[in-house]
């Protein structure tokens, strides 16, 4: 008996070791977009625990980001929201219980169901629970409940006989001759492709990650956001992880930031773009790298400048305020992102979008003389970004570079306190 008391621990030491393994595998393969390869595991696990709750809540949102098992998503979910959490530790894979984003999915799962009743009562309850860490969310559960009503009313609507022949057979509607388009650019092409996913952006329920920049450097699984968007940014994760790795790992790769998602989950992401299409030529740039897996994500960015000047006809007559930033332009893009411009992603650190009416700028760099951008300029040269130059910013707005450098040519001693008391908005995990 003595024996087989270390025995039976091992086995159950080991048995939860497993069981583990299998939790995190299943949530790094739903942060990868592999749901064929979580659902598998999650439903072993959830056959061997079915009063987990949130097993129940993360198999319940697979079935419904992958469209299958509708009516078992909502029974899932409605157990999983019977242990809804406040603190409901993400990070932890010995959490039972669910989280607050339960009733969004189980707003989506009453909708594609046919359950509009519920699935505003459940968007509903969503709204009393939920700590508004990203509206977005609130946003496309109304969409999803709207979806519902017009589905269910479209359903009501008779079709119209149709129209028969003296010999019973249907008339045959001619249709409408398609108008030859003149031969567009790839710039207005990617133009019209872009104004079509803005459409479909501001009426279409879509489910998305939306990633939030991870910044609690000293707690990592315990962090408070206080800032939400609700524009969309879009990057390329290349990499998913269960604990914290540096950045430097990833060989090849420039620009690499780390977000979490609402599941507890480090995700690896490249570059920041206002549309999905422009990040395409990126996802193909680091695929070609060796990231055959890379994909495009949402982000819910924090804005770097939180002040912009315009330059417009009521103020031609501005005058530099505050201090002056001089930084290297490395590239530019206005609707199409060209390979040359995604391949500056993989080639120089530290590259920040700055959004100039219609035109995006890619610029490193932050420095309180030109002299100093200059040299710095020279150096991207040398390691082959040829086409680099300096330009000068004040309050996120780009100025003249001759007004720039006479401006801190004479504020010497305020635009090097200005710059060494600067701190960075948030660290980076290249330690």
């Amino acid at each position: 008996m003595r024996r087989l008391l270390p025995i039976l621990f091992i086995s159950f030491t080991f048995a939860g070791f497993s069981q583990t393994e299998n939790f995190n595998q299943a949530k790094l393969h739903l942060a990868n977009h592999k749901l064929q390869q979580a659902i598998p595991i999650l439903e072993k696990l959830w056959a061997k625990d079915p009063s987990n709750a949130n097993l129940n809540y993360l198999l319940g949102l697979c079935y419904v980001k992958g469209d299958k098992e509708i009516a078992k998503s909502v029974e899932l979910l409605e157990a999983a929201s019977s242990m809804y959490a406040k603190n409901y530790e993400a990070g932890s894979n010995k959490e039972r219980r669910a989280p607050e984003y339960v009733y969004y999915y189980l707003t989506i799962a009453y909708s594609k169901n046919g359950q509009c009743e519920e699935a505003l009562r459940s968007l509903n309850k969503f709204y009393q629970v939920y700590s508004y860490q990203d509206e977005y969310y609130l946003v496309d559960g109304q969409k999803w409940v709207r979806e519902c009503n017009l589905l269910d009313k479209d359903e009501e609507v008779e079709q119209p006989p149709i129209a028969r022949t003296g010999d019973d057979e249907p008339v045959v509607q001619e249709q409408p001759v398609a108008t030859a388009h003149p031969t567009m650019s790839e710039e207005q092409m990617a133009g019209k492709e872009i104004a079509e996913e803005i459409k479909e952006e501001r009426t279409a329920p879509k489910i998305k990650d939306r990633l939030i920049p991870f910044d609690d450097w000293e707690n990592l699984r315990t962090r408070e956001v206080n800032y939400t968007s609700m524009n969309s940014q879009y990057g390329v994760q290349i990499a998913a992880l269960i604990e914290l790795k540096p950045t430097r790992d990833f060989p090849e790769l420039k620009n690499v930031e780390v977000y979490v998602d609402e599941n507890g989950i480090f995700r690896y992401v490249i570059g920041r773009f206002p549309y999905r299409k422009q990040a395409e030529a990126l996802r193909d740039k680091i695929r070609e790298r060796g990231y055959a897996d890379a994909f495009i994500v949402d982000i819910n960015q924090p804005d770097y400048v939180n002040e912009v000047l315009g330059i417009g006809a009521e103020n031609i007559s501005w005058n530099i305020q505050g201090r002056v930033d001089f930084k290297v332009q490395v590239g530019a893009f206005r609707t199409l992102v060209s390979s040359a411009v995604a391949d500056k992603y993989l080639e120089v650190e530290g590259i920040k979008e700055v959004q100039q009416n219609d035109l995006t700028i890619l610029t490193v760099g932050s420095f309180a003389q030109y002299d100093e951008a200059a040299s710095y300029r020279e150096e991207l040269k040398t390691n082959g970004i040829g086409d680099a130059f300096v330009v000068a910013f004040n309050h996120g707005n780009k100025i003249p570079l001759d007004e720039a450098k006479s401006f801190a040519e004479s504020h010497q001693k305020e635009q090097r306190e200005s710059h060494v008391k600067e701190k960075p908005k948030r660290e980076r995990a290249d330690f």
